[in-house]
């Protein structure tokens, strides 16, 4: 399903994660923070209200 996380499928090397009610975001090792699930108020941090199964990388951090 689109709620199911798949940080692992692309080879991203997680240090640290947090869990949402419909959304988590990772630390990963080279620093950058990737988020997926839910957008609808904005918690991906890209910007929009779309949903993403995918990792979505978070700048501006």
């Amino acid at each position: 399903s689109a709620s199911t996380p798949r940080v692992g499928h692309q080879g991203l090397e997680v240090v640290e994660l947090s869990l949402g009610r419909d959304h988590s975001c990772a630390r990963l090792r080279s620093g950058e923070i990737a988020c997926w699930g839910s957008n609808e108020h904005g918690q991906l941090g890209d910007g929009g209200r779309t949903a993403s199964p995918q990792p979505l990388e978070v700048s501006g951090l």
